[in-house]
């Protein structure tokens, strides 16, 4: 049923409208949504008494034609840069059915068109295949010079597909380090960037994955005007390309965003959203996770009421990965409600299911899990202070077990400054004192990454003026 509802959504209805039979009044049946929820109410609906399996057996038939109709035209909805890639794949797929039927001399056409719009779009893999194949026909035909011709721009789109097999080596290898519990070796993987930069490849592909690896690389190390300044050259060498899809720009946006962020420039940021949004089709994944990133922006400016509204508004997200995000959003915004940072309705917010959804155990053990630790410390700061003081130890323990390296300073500074907070008998005049070493480095260092790349939820060093002014704090641990 999903197969068949997927092709009636993204084949256009012109097409559809041209099925007769039962197959035709399958599709209307099941454009009509009415069945969405119960086949067995279609399958009735359709063979009308005749059984379940002359309805399978119609169904079957229908995605063989739906699948064809598939085949020769492209979904709709989608960018023009995709429709370009289709429309050269169907020129090089029926070429290759008149070659293979004895009609080279008919294939001719078609070749020429599909070699055009790889070359020009940049897509290497078919620019080389219908390359190889119009030079073996100018080899038939006896003509050198056009023999000449594709065969160095065989040659040369070769080469670039041998240099996107080897980016595409290093991006791949980068991805399975980031998601392994050691920490990746990013000089190294930086040398094979550098490496193969030299091979001068100038395919979409290759630069796409090439300065994707690059910013992720630079965000990860801290190195946030540089992931900036790679996110600049990004843009600019690849905006306006034909053949590129939007997708590309989108990632190079948002990355920009984050890395702006991080150096406090929030202004910057919602334009970059605002322009990754541009490339977006709306309610995709993508699309939520720039809404996320909008959020989390404007917690580091301060905006805490705007940052509410829109967890107020995408909190509950059909993408597990997102809807995690926006729940451990959710523990640092009670937070920020409770001291009074900003005002809202009131909204009981489930510590047991905050701790459950986002537990640890969803989670690597590099790091991963210092924001959704730091949430719970805080939320029980404001909560139960007999909680918090039995969580202590042992968000004490994960901090010296867990958090090493430069990615996680920070998280493990500012946990152990939570900690201290028994100690000084929840008295934050007196807890700076005893904690200044802590404050002295987070003021020090750059704001730092956590797992998949996400922001600190709130700047430690926010929440720490908060602390030591908050009145609200003051009373609630008295």
């Amino acid at each position: 049923m999903e197969q068949l509802k997927y092709f009636v959504k993204v084949i256009d209805g012109n097409l559809l409208n041209g099925i007769t039979g039962l197959s035709g009044e399958l599709i209307q049946l099941v454009r009509s949504g009415e069945f969405d929820e119960d086949e067995d109410k279609l399958s009735y609906a359709i063979t009308k008494g005749k059984g379940h399996q002359y309805y399978l057996n119609l169904k079957q038939r229908t995605l063989r034609v739906l699948h064809s109709l598939f085949l020769i035209t492209p979904p709709m909805k989608r960018k023009e840069s995709v429709i370009e890639k289709w429309d050269c794949r169907r020129k090089y797929t029926a070429a290759i059915g008149l070659i293979e039927s004895g009609k080279r001399d008919l294939a001719w056409k078609p070749l020429i068109q599909a070699f055009r719009i790889a070359k020009e779009a940049r897509l290497s893999e078919l620019a080389y295949q219908t390359a190889s194949l119009l030079m073996s026909s100018c080899a038939l035909k006896r003509n050198q010079k056009d023999f000449d011709y594709y065969r160095i721009q065989a040659e040369k789109f070769l080469e670039d597909m041998q240099a996107e097999f080897k980016m595409r080596q290093i991006a791949y290898g980068y991805a399975i380090q980031t998601n392994s519990k050691s920490q990746p070796n990013y000089a190294a993987v930086k040398i094979e960037l550098e490496a193969v930069n030299n091979l001068n490849c100038d395919s979409n592909m290759f630069l796409q994955m090439y300065y994707s690896t690059r910013i992720l690389i630079e965000l990860s190390m801290g190195q946030y005007a540089l992931a900036k300044m790679v996110a600049d050259s990004a843009v600019k060498a690849l905006k306006g390309r034909r053949g590129l899809s939007g997708t590309a720009l989108q990632i190079f946006y948002k990355n920009k965003a984050i890395a702006q962020i991080a150096l406090k420039d929030n202004k910057g940021a919602k334009k970059s959203l605002a322009l990754a949004e541009e490339y977006t089709i709306e309610k995709s994944f993508n699309w939520h996770s720039i809404q996320y990133t909008k959020a989390l922006n404007h917690l580091h400016a301060k905006e805490y009421k705007k940052a509410h509204e829109l967890y107020r508004t995408f909190r509950k997200n059909k993408f597990d990965v997102i809807a995690e995000f926006w729940l451990v959003m959710g523990g640092y915004l009670y937070f920020l409600r409770e001291i009074g940072a900003f005002k809202a309705p009131f909204e009981r917010f489930k510590v047991g299911r905050y701790l459950n959804e986002a537990s640890v155990l969803h989670h690597d053990k590099n790091g991963g899990n210092a924001n959704i630790l730091i949430g719970e410390l805080l939320i029980y700061m404001v909560t139960d202070r007999s909680k918090f003081i039995e969580r202590v130890h042992a968000v004490n323990q994960y901090s010296y077990r867990y958090l090493k390296g430069e990615r996680a300073k920070r998280a493990k500074w500012f946990i152990r400054l939570l900690c201290k907070v028994p100690t000084a008998d929840f008295n934050f005049p007196k807890l700076m004192k005893k904690s200044d070493e802590y404050v002295e480095k987070l003021n020090a260092n750059p704001i730092g990454l956590g797992d998949n790349l996400a922001l600190e939820i709130i700047p430690y060093d926010h929440i720490i003026q908060m602390m030591s002014k908050s009145k609200v704090i003051m009373s609630i641990t008295e």
